[in-house]
């Protein structure tokens, strides 16, 4: 698989060294396997080959110089934190079904999509989002600050901290 991002390129080249050619990732190299974490700010723009990442827990994204491209990510991510005043969830994005936290600071007016049913955590911080997606009877944790634009959603689940 290609990786446009020379950002990407770097992180596979320190992280699974054996997988990469080049700007190729080898998407059957088990090296894929020991990566639990990304952490990824500045110049990228395209995160593309965390989706071969089949024990990838955990997505940070912080701020970036362009809007960042977010594949579909793997099952295994249980944590996804965005801080990204330059990111939107691309339309019918589906976030992995082990999904667990969700915080997002910073974001634009984006649609947040529908949350699967193990998130028990979300936190939106400083964002000009304005709804909520459907709140699934798992989610016992919602944490909003700072984002005045936010409507209340009306179907909130029975026990909801917040």
């Amino acid at each position: 698989m290609t990786i446009p991002d020379p950002y990407m390129v770097s992180f596979f080249q320190t992280e699974a060294p054996g997988c990469m050619s080049g700007n190729q990732l080898d998407t059957t190299c088990t090296g894929l396997t020991s990566i639990q974490y990304f952490f990824g700010d500045g110049a990228l723009y395209d995160l593309n080959g965390l989706q071969w990442c089949p024990n990838l827990r955990s997505v940070r994204l912080e701020q970036t110089n362009t809007p960042p491209q977010l594949p579909p990510l793997p099952s295994s991510v249980t944590h996804l934190m965005v801080e990204n005043d330059l990111f939107e969830f691309p339309n019918g994005y589906q976030l992995p079904p082990g999904l667990r936290h969700l915080n997002l600071r910073d974001v634009p007016n984006s649609t947040i999509p529908d949350l699967p049913q193990w998130t028990n955590h979300l936190g939106i911080h400083d964002s000009q989002i304005r709804d909520l997606p459907a709140l699934n009877t798992g989610l016992d944790s919602l944490n909003v600050s700072y984002t005045a634009h936010l409507a209340t959603n009306a179907n909130q689940p029975q026990g909801l901290r917040m």
